[in-house]
């Protein structure tokens, strides 16, 4: 089981899992992960909830965020102009 193709995926635990399943489980996980109506993306659109990353990475970034502002460490909150 498993190809060359699973291999690319980055993740040893999710190439692992997947190389366990049969063949035709392989193929229904991958078209399912193709055919999702996720969309992967940067993080800066109003489809960002959509992407899997968004919910891990949003609400602990909101923490920081408070957390600077809260230390009083955090005095400068305007954009950069550049760059």
């Amino acid at each position: 089981t498993g190809g060359a193709y699973i291999d690319t995926f980055g993740d040893s635990d999710v190439i692992e899992a997947i190389k366990d399943l049969s063949t035709e489980d392989q193929i229904t996980v991958i078209t399912s992960m193709c055919e999702s109506g996720l969309a992967i993306g940067d993080q800066m659109e109003s489809a960002s909830p959509a992407d899997i990353s968004f919910w891990p990475i949003h609400p602990n970034l909101e923490r920081i965020w408070m957390i600077k502002k809260l230390s009083g460490t955090f005095s400068n909150e305007t954009w950069p102009k550049s760059g």
